[in-house]
Order: C-alpha cells, then structure tokens, then sequence
C-alpha cells in the first residue's frame, strides 16, 4: 500500500500559500475520465465520462461487496491511471451491462 501524505508542504504559513499551492499547478491537457454513480431499487448506474477505447483501458474487479473500477491511460512512457471503489452489496455480476456512446461509457449493474 502507498502512503500518499494528506499534507503537501510542510511551509505553508497561511490559507493563501495553501490555496496558491493547487491553483498555480498547470491544467493538463488531456481530459481525466470523470465517474457518476446512480442507484435505484433495481439496480447502480455507474457514467464514466471523457472515456474512450482509443486512449483508455477498463478494468473492473469485485471483492468483498467493493466494486474497483481501474482507468488506464494507453501511453508507453508513463503509466497514468485512475481507480474508484465503491461498495455496492448483492449485486448481480452475471447480468452487468456496458454501454458505450461518444465519449461516455455507462455500466448498469442489477442488485438481487
């Protein structure tokens, strides 16, 4: 497991150096796949947006009630990726459907 620190400088003097900290960082230029997720008594609804085959891979596990959705970037030099967990309980895995349409993917995934 990676520890990732919840505090990014040790410096910071006040509430501007901290906010300056995050907006001063460049806009990358590639769009991140966003995630949506809807339930209803039947079933989830999971919307990943600014996804597509051509640039992106998806892996999806299940283990202990927790959906892991995996987002990876295709490009050689660096390994970008994206991962969301989320716990859906008695769903049924045989019947999950992927929908795909321009840029979006939308998984339905029925509950028991």
């Amino acid at each position: 497991m990676n520890k990732i620190p919840i505090i990014h400088s040790n410096s910071l003097i006040n509430k501007e150096e901290f906010i300056d900290f995050f907006l001063d960082k460049p806009i990358i230029s590639s769009k991140i796949p966003t995630i949506d997720i809807e339930e209803t008594s039947r079933s989830y609804y999971i919307s990943i947006y600014f996804f597509s085959y051509k640039n992106h891979f998806l892996k999806m596990h299940y283990k202990n009630n927790f959906l892991i959705l995996e987002m990876h970037k295709i490009n050689k030099d660096v390994d970008k990726s994206l991962k969301r967990m989320f716990y859906l309980k008695d769903i049924n895995l045989d019947k999950i459907f992927l929908y795909d349409y321009k840029d979006k993917i939308k998984l339905i995934i029925p509950k028991f």
